[in-house]
């Protein structure tokens, strides 16, 4: 009769049973580390709608989003404005003396810069951080037919 693996005075024998079974506990841990990687992995792809519907949520209602979109509409609205009017006297300037080049100059890069921040205020007011912060006497887009708004000279 053979002597078991812990009762042998061998010691080969006992570090080769000894072996065997470390290796099989190794595996299983990897087998179970793996598994559990692979649950949290598939967990998180799961919930990935639902946490970045969250996620975006939490950022747009950040008091520093809010503020910072508000401002951000006060300043293009003012600035669509203010290059709407100075059309209007580079417009003068031009007509008063055609060959100047610098009033043609002023009056079509003030009227390319309008044309600009007009979009961007109307690009800004579909984004998705932004279209609920804008001050309630603000339009909500910027209409090319208004006259205070149209980027062109008054006539």
């Amino acid at each position: 009769m053979t002597d078991k693996w812990y009762d042998s005075g061998n010691p080969t024998q006992v570090v080769r049973s000894s072996t065997w079974r470390a290796m099989v506990w190794v595996g299983c841990i990897l087998a179970f580390v793996a598994l559990i990687s692979v649950g949290t992995w598939a967990f998180r792809v799961l919930t990935s709608d639902v946490k970045g519907r969250g996620d975006a949520t939490l950022q747009k209602n950040a008091g520093s989003n809010r503020i910072a979109a508000q401002e951000r509409f006060e300043s293009l609205y003012a600035d669509i404005i203010a290059a709407d009017q100075k059309i209007d006297v580079f417009a003068q300037a031009a007509i008063a003396d055609p060959s100047n080049d610098i009033a043609q100059a002023n009056l079509f890069g003030t009227m390319a810069y309008c044309v600009q921040v007009r979009n961007d205020y109307n690009a800004e007011a579909r984004k998705y951080s932004a279209e609920q912060f804008r001050a309630a006497d603000l339009p909500y887009a910027i209409d090319i037919t208004d006259p205070t708004t149209d980027c062109k000279e008054s006539t």
